[in-house]
């Protein structure tokens, strides 16, 4: 929440309204007007990023086989990478 909030600050001050506008940068996102869900990385190192790991490995046991039998695999018609 805090890096979010900071993030929203950063773009407050380059005249974007977060609550209101589209943006896309790389390190956070709203892929829709008004949207009230805005993406952002996840970190890759530091405490931060231990936080996230017990999360992304309970999602991950569950995301991974349905991905697969999507075929949105790799080697799937997509490419995604899973």
């Amino acid at each position: 929440a805090a890096q979010l909030a900071r993030l929203f600050a950063l773009l407050r001050g380059r005249g974007v309204d977060p609550r209101r506008d589209r943006f896309t940068f790389g390190e956070v996102c709203a892929r829709t007007a008004g949207g009230r869900r805005p993406d952002m990385r996840l970190p890759t190192e530091g405490s931060e990023a231990e936080a996230w790991s017990p999360l992304l490995r309970a999602v991950d046991r569950w995301v991974r086989p349905v991905l697969e039998r999507s075929q949105l695999a790799e080697d799937g018609p997509s490419g995604v990478r899973v």
